[in-house]
C-alpha cells in the first residue's frame, strides 16, 4: 500500500479515503500560508491566532490525505502536492470573494428598493403622492416599485413580505401584526350629470334619488358596499353595477346618464370634467378612510424613511399635501 507523509513529519502516514468536502475556513488559511510561506505572516494577514491557523492546516492535510507543507523551525515550503493544489484552492478563494461581493451588491440593491402596493383607485390621494414624491427626493438612487392589487391581496402581500407597505381602504380588517396609519379621509359626494334636474339643487337628500339610476361598484369587491349604499337604496335609487370597478364608473355614467358616488372630490381628475356637477348628500355618507399598512420589522433605511413620512401625515389636512407630486397608475 502506498504511503503519504504528514507535513510535520514526512515519515508519518496520513489517513486515506478522506471525505473531501472543502471548508473555506481551511482553504482560505491554506492559501494565505502558501502565498506568504510563513505561518506568522499569514496569521497577521488573516488577523487570526497562530495556533488556530496551524490547526486548520493540519485538519485540511488530514482531510486531503497528503501533506501541503514541509516546515521546520526556520522556513515553510510547499510540498509538490501543495503546489499542485494551490492553484485550485486560489480559484475557490477567488470565487468566494466574487460571490461575497455579488451578495453585498444584491444586499445594497435590496436596501435601495421599496415596493409599495396600491389600490388602483388611490392614484388621486394627495398623501399617497406626497409620500412617494418625498421618498424619491430623499432617496434619489432608490428604486420604488408600485404594485396595484385588490385590497385583500395587498394585505396578504404585506404580511408575507411580498411588498414593503400598501395603501388600502379603511373598511378592511387589518391583521394585528401590521402597523397602520390613516393618511386620508374623504367625505363622499355625488357627481350628477350636468343636464340632470338634480344638478340645480344645492343639496341632495336621499328621497331625491327615488327612481334615479346610480352607478355602483361590484359588491364582491368591497365589504362595505351594502352598508354604504343602504340609504340610497332604501330611498328608491336603482343601483347599476359597473363590473370593471370604480375607474370605469365615469365612462358608464357619462354614457348612460348615471349618477355616481365620488370619493376623490376635489382631488381626482373627475373634478375637472364639465359633464358632471358635484353635490353633497344630506345626511352625508360615511367618511372614507385610506390607510397605509406595513410590517413593524421592516427596518431597512428606505422602510424607516417611508414610515416616518407616513406617520407625519395629518389625514384631516389633505390640502397641505395636494398638488405638485406625480401620481402613479
Amino acid at each position: 500500500m502506498a504511503k503519504t507523509t504528514s507535513a510535520a513529519n514526512p515519515s508519518t502516514p496520513l489517513s486515506e479515503g478522506a471525505d473531501v468536502a472543502f471548508d473555506l475556513n481551511r482553504i482560505i488559511p491554506f492559501v494565505a500560508v502558501a502565498e506568504e510561506l510563513s505561518f506568522s505572516r499569514a496569521a497577521k494577514r488573516l488577523a487570526v491566532d497562530h495556533t488556530w491557523l496551524s490547526r486548520q492546516i493540519s485538519q485540511l492535510e488530514k482531510q486531503l490525505g497528503f501533506a501541503l507543507f514541509f516546515r521546520n523551525t526556520r522556513n515553510v515550503q510547499l510540498s509538490p502536492q501543495g503546489e499542485s493544489f494551490l492553484a485550485h484552492a486560489q480559484e475557490i478563494v477567488n470565487a468566494a470573494v466574487r460571490a461575497g461581493e455579488i451578495a453585498r451588491q444584491l444586499a445594497r440593491r435590496h436596501d435601495a428598493t421599496f415596493t409599495f402596493g396600491v389600490m388602483p383607485f388611490t392614484y388621486w390621494v394627495p398623501a399617497r403622492n406626497w409620500i412617494i414624491g418625498q421618498l424619491e427626493s430623499r432617496a434619489p438612487d432608490a428604486t420604488i416599485n408600485i404594485v396595484p392589487k385588490v385590497p385583500d391581496a395587498l394585505i396578504e402581500d404585506v404580511v408575507n413580505g411580498v411588498v414593503d407597505a400598501a395603501i388600502i381602504d379603511g373598511s378592511r380588517n387589518i391583521p394585528s401584526q401590521l402597523h397602520s396609519h390613516t393618511i386620508h379621509k374623504s367625505l363622499p359626494g355625488l357627481l350628477v350629470p350636468a343636464d340632470d334636474d338634480l344638478a340645480g339643487k344645492s343639496v341632495i337628500r336621499p328621497g331625491d334619488l327615488k327612481g334615479r339610476r346610480i352607478a355602483v361598484n361590484d359588491p364582491s369587491l368591497w365589504p362595505g358596499h351594502n352598508a354604504f349604499y343602504a340609504s340610497m337604496k332604501a330611498a328608491g335609487a336603482i343601483p347599476v353595477v359597473v363590473p370593471e370597478g370604480r375607474r370605469a364608473m365615469a365612462f358608464y355614467a357619462r354614457r348612460q346618464g348615471l349618477i355616481f358616488v365620488t370619493f376623490s372630490w376635489p382631488y381626482g381628475e373627475l373634478g375637472n370634467k364639465g359633464d358632471f356637477v358635484y353635490k353633497q348628500l344630506n345626511p352625508p355618507l360615511d367618511v372614507m378612510e385610506y390607510v397605509v399598512v406595513a410590517r413593524p420589522e421592516n427596518a431597512s433605511p428606505l422602510g424607516r424613511i417611508f414610515w416616518n413620512l407616513v406617520t407625519s401625515v395629518d389625514p384631516d389636512q389633505p390640502d397641505a399635501l395636494a398638488g405638485g407630486h406625480r401620481a402613479f397608475p
